[in-house]
């Protein structure tokens, strides 16, 4: 559903702007998520996370279709995932150990609180008009 939505919104906001707003919004209800005390406040927040989630895979294949010259794409899509991957790769530990402090809802608001980081850094480096 994320890809459906993403389409027209990539012709409206722009292609980095469709990433980044449907990172926040995917991001702002992970570190909600540990907020309801009820299981309908939880379950909206995961469905919105849900829709939101991948929001940026299109885009950001165009984004990278377009920065990239063709022979050096696979490269770059191989550093792109690679990077991805390790980053998340910390994750199950923290949350791990922050699961058995009995913190585990911090571990929902700090994923989102870095997911957040990232867009910011995200704009800051390729938005026209960011800050250099």
């Amino acid at each position: 559903m994320s890809n459906i939505l993403a389409i027209p919104a990539a012709s409206r906001f722009g292609i980095l702007r469709t990433m980044i707003i449907g990172h926040l919004i995917a991001s702002t209800a992970l570190m909600l998520l540990p907020l309801p005390d009820k299981l309908n406040g939880a379950v909206m927040l995961l469905v919105t996370r849900a829709i939101f989630l991948d929001f940026d895979q299109a885009p950001r294949q165009t984004f990278l279709a377009q920065r990239v010259p063709a022979e050096e794409r696979t490269a770059a899509m191989g550093v792109v995932n690679m990077t991805r991957t390790l980053a998340q790769s910390g994750g199950p530990l923290l949350t791990g150990y922050l699961g058995q402090q009995g913190r585990l809802g911090l571990s929902f608001a700090l994923a989102g609180v870095f997911k957040w980081v990232y867009d910011i850094l995200l704009a800051v480096a390729f938005l026209p008009g960011s800050y250099k």
